[in-house]
């Protein structure tokens, strides 16, 4: 049986993703309820983020004006090396890095951190980014 968290999560990706099969849906609801889970991190946070990132299209790679490049759901910063980049293309371990670097934003965060502030370091160039994100969460959260 699928628990009321993850039925919200596949609702709201396949409100952003339309075209995303449920089964797929289903599969990242999960992925990002257990990754979440696991790393006591709010599951809408990695919602919010890929929502805004990639519209949930594991495919999307960003070449970067500083030469590197942006992998997967979460758009994961590495060298534009296929060894970097292949493994960020599998949404399970994009999703699991994506866990993997949330927390360690949030647990070595020292300045302006409430309010989901340590959210920053995961795109430091954009604070309309880090606007967004707090807002989309706010609005997954206002909606339950």
């Amino acid at each position: 049986m699928l628990s009321k968290l993850v039925v919200a999560l596949v609702v709201a990706i396949q409100g952003v993703s339309p075209s995303l099969s449920h089964t797929t849906a289903l599969k990242y609801a999960r992925w990002v309820d257990r990754t979440a889970h696991e790393r006591r991190l709010d599951p809408w946070i990695f919602v919010a983020i890929v929502d805004h990132e990639t519209r949930w299209d594991a495919r999307v790679v960003r070449h970067e004006h500083d030469g590197t490049c942006s992998v997967g759901l979460g758009q994961i910063n590495v060298p534009c090396s296929d060894s970097y980049i292949a493994p960020l293309q599998d949404p399970r371990v994009n999703i699991r890095r994506m866990g993997k670097i949330l927390q360690h934003l949030k647990s070595h965060c020292r300045y302006a951190c409430e309010d989901l502030g340590w959210l920053r370091g995961y795109n430091p160039g954009s604070e309309q980014y880090l606007a967004g994100v707090q807002a989309e969460i706010r609005r997954h959260h206002d909606s339950r």
